[in-house]
């Protein structure tokens, strides 16, 4: 029986995002590995993600951005924010989605009038998936 008041709302504990961590570290490897995306791919989590986007500011449970070069304005990595209220299968399954516009190459930000979630998105997850649950 769950007693905590975050535990009866379906937010994590401590304990479970610590359970978490290796699992996601080894999503990471198997995503670097498998699906790999040409520039750097950092991971980050944060309690709460904010996405700011056509200067509206959005509460969301992950998402992926661009970082460019400001010399040569091509494209040097990627961010992917995951939320901390994540955990156990979710936490790898939204990992593959953000990891797969990483594979596109194709955010928000970079397409802002264009579907992003399109069939040639659809062939990125699918593999990225694959790679997190072997």
């Amino acid at each position: 029986m769950r007693s905590s008041r975050g535990e009866a709302a379906g937010i994590p504990t401590l304990a479970d995002r610590r359970k978490d961590t290796p699992r996601l570290r080894r999503a990471l490897l198997r995503l670097r590995k498998r699906c790999p995306v040409g520039v750097p791919v950092r991971v980050v989590r944060v309690k709460r993600p904010v996405c700011r986007w056509r200067g509206r500011v959005e509460s969301v449970t992950a998402y992926a951005s661009t970082i460019q070069n400001t010399r040569t304005k091509k494209l040097a990595r990627f961010r992917i924010t995951l939320s901390t209220r994540l955990s156990g299968d979710h936490l790898i399954d939204v990992l593959a989605h953000e990891w797969a516009h990483c594979m596109d190459r194709r955010t928000r930000s970079r397409n802002p009038r264009g579907d992003v979630h399109d069939t040639r998105w659809g062939q990125h997850y699918s593999r990225a998936w694959r790679a997190t649950f072997p």
